[in-house]
């Protein structure tokens, strides 16, 4: 499973990539023959003026096609919307894996 970071008006260093890293494989590992890539987008939404502005986007894309799952969360700190985004889409991602498992 390819893990691809980007960050829009926010730095990146080598700890908030390895914790993304981490917080990511921690939620999906489990299903990583399923997913082909997650895209993880931190971005500071006000700037320097600071405030509930940190949003983590987490999409993940389903090897097996299909339309890919989008979740988010905003937070005051980037590690907590990091965390909380993880693990919306852990459960988002279960539910979709189930729903097609039944289906087929």
């Amino acid at each position: 499973m390819e893990i691809r970071v980007r960050t829009q008006d926010y730095p990146l260093t080598r700890a908030l990539r390895d914790t993304i890293r981490d917080s990511v494989m921690s939620a999906l590992g489990r299903h990583q023959p399923e997913i082909a890539y997650v895209a993880v987008l931190l971005r500071d939404l006000n700037g320097p003026r600071g405030g509930i502005d940190q949003r983590c986007d987490i999409r993940v894309v389903f090897a097996q096609g299909g339309p890919p799952l989008t979740v988010h969360d905003v937070a005051t700190d980037a590690y907590v919307a990091l965390h909380r985004a993880s693990h919306k889409a852990r459960t988002a991602t279960r539910r979709h894996l189930g729903r097609t498992r039944r289906a087929a």
